[in-house]
This record gives C-alpha cells, structure tokens and sequence, in this order.
C-alpha cells in the first residue's frame, strides 16, 4: 500500500528535482517542454505494470482507479514542475489547470490495466443488431442538448428550444483541453473501466447492465461532490450530481446498445466543451431557482429513462457479457 501511494508522487517529484539540481539547463524551452509533457504521459507505465497490474480485487482495483485519477494523474504535471522554473510558464499551466495532461495519463493507465486484469478494451465498432435509426437520433438529440445547454436564450423555455446565442463563446487552449478532459478521463474511468468491471464481476446476474448502469452512473455523480470544496453551493452542487447520475446513466446506456465507446466520449467532451466555452468553469455560482431544479428534473428524467431503455434493449438482445474482446 505504501508503495502504490508512495511511487504514485515520487515519480513525478523526482522530475522537479532534477530540474532544480540543472539550472544551467535552458528549462522554458519549447523542445524541453515538449519533452516533458510527452514524458509526463509515459513515466507511470511502470508503476502501472509493477505496483497496480498485481491487484484481482474488483472493489480495490475500482477504488484504485479512483484514486490514480484525483490524485496520481490529476497532481502529476503539477509536482513535476513544483517549486521549479516552469511551475509559471504558460503551456505547462494551460496543461496543468486544464487537467488535459491528466486525462491522458489516466486513459494510458486503464488502457494498461484493463488489458492486463483481462477485462479487454473498449469496443469501437458498431454492433450488427444496433438500429441506425434510433442511434442517429439520440446523436442529434445529444448534440442538440450540449448546445442548448450552452446557448440558451429566449424569454421562455420554449423559445429557448430554438433559440441560441452564441455571442458568449470563448475560445481559449485552455477551454477547449478543459472540455475534452472530461470526456477522455471520466469516460474511461466511468464508462469504460468501472462499467466493465461491475459487469464482469456480476456475469451470473440476470440485471447485470442495470447494475453496473447505475451503480457506475451514481459513482460518477457523487465525484461532482467534490466540486463543493472549488466554493460551490451545496444546492448547485445537489443539482450537479443529479444531472451527473442521469447523463452518465444515458452514456452508459450509449456505449452498452452500441458497442461504440467513441460516442460517449464525444457526447461528453462536447457537452463539458460547450460548457467551459460560455463560463470557463463547470463550479456553478449563484443562487438555485426553483426554476433551476424544475428543468434539471425533467433533464434528469429524460435521460434516466434514455437510459434505461437503451440498457434494456442491450439486456434483450445480449444475455451474456461480451463488452470487451476476451469474451
């Protein structure tokens, strides 16, 4: 246990001292810095095969996913660089604040371990039995979402069903890399690895998928707790992991029905993309309305119900676990 948690920091706090130890090294330069990210993605894959690959529990192997995303992944960069001449320079902070870096790594990790504890890896291609049409249509329906989401406008909720302002788009690195940080992480974390595993670990279950929808789809919201110690409300922050339950059940759902894991990773990514775009931030500030948790409810239940029946429709015409490529 010491040495999961101890390696996880003195790998990366090794690099910022090694940078302190050279100053006669020009650091800030593109070439070095370039160097140093693209290490940052690869200097746990060690550690990855040494320290974590042993680990057959299902309930440790979730818990340590969990924690190599909030912790070994997301502090990386920053530790590599603490106290050091690049902590202020401006690619390695887009990178940093972004949690862009971070993803990456946490996507190369389960990659890794998914692989080696022989669940397999994600499917990317469509199964012969998915119904193009009503696939088509819950893609626009989610594009549609992530943009109203983000632009609505309008005197009333039903004006603001077609009608959008996008004058309040930022486009920042930042931005952007924030947006398709959670797409990557949480939907290899949530979607991918967690799912899979409550799958596999329930095979002789008949409500497998259920199961695992929910129970992976309630992890996922309750991490959106989290967001009470970045100053949010406790009220946004219930309507927060509401929302989050209901969506990750409707991705969930996505990537079950069509053996396409792509597609709730661009949902998502799209989604959080928009988001950062209009508010550069997903903490929510203000006062809840009551108006607020009205159409988060019905939100919610749009999407739960989504989900449900893209689960059940998997359930009908799947009644044995085969999500990855050992089975």
């Amino acid at each position: 246990m010491l040495q999961l948690f101890g390696q996880s920091i003195i790998i990366p706090f090794s690099i910022s001292m090694l940078i302190r130890l050279m100053p006669m090294i020009s650091w800030n330069n593109p070439f070095i810095i370039a160097l140093l990210l693209a290490y940052s993605l690869i200097m746990f894959i060690p550690y990855t095969f040494v320290t974590l690959q042993p680990i057959k529990i299902p309930t440790i192997q979730i818990i340590v996913l969990l924690y190599s995303f909030l912790s070994t992944a997301s502090q990386a960069l920053d530790l590599m660089v603490q106290a050091t001449t690049l902590a202020k320079n401006p690619t390695i902070k887009t990178w940093s604040d972004s949690l862009f870096d971070g993803a990456l790594i946490i996507a190369i990790m389960i990659i890794i371990l998914m692989y080696q504890w022989r669940y397999g890896l994600p499917k990317v291609k469509l199964n012969r039995r998915t119904n193009l049409w009503l696939l088509a249509l819950l893609t626009i329906f989610a594009i549609w979402f992530s943009g109203w989401n983000a632009f609505a406008s309008g005197n009333n909720i039903f004006v603001s069903l077609i009608q959008f302002d996008i004058h309040r788009l930022s486009f920042t690195t930042s931005n952007i890399l924030s947006g398709l940080e959670a797409g990557i992480a949480e939907e290899f974390i949530f979607r991918f690895a967690i799912l899979t595993i409550i799958i596999d670990t329930l095979y002789n279950s008949r409500n497998r998928f259920i199961y695992a929808g929910l129970l992976s789809s309630l992890l996922f919201a309750l991490m959106h707790s989290l967001n009470l110690f970045a100053g949010q409300n406790i009220g946004a922050t219930l309507v927060q992991i509401g929302f989050a339950f209901a969506y990750g059940l409707f991705l969930s759902g996505i990537y079950l029905y069509s053996d396409l894991f792509y597609l709730p990773v661009l949902f998502h990514a799209l989604l959080d993309t928009l988001v950062f775009l209009t508010s550069t931030s997903q903490v929510m500030t203000g006062k809840v309305l009551s108006s607020d948790i009205l159409i988060t409810v019905i939100e919610c239940l749009i999407f739960f119900c989504l989900g449900l029946l893209l689960i059940q429709l998997k359930t009908k015409r799947q009644p044995h676990f085969q999500l990855h490529f050992f089975n």
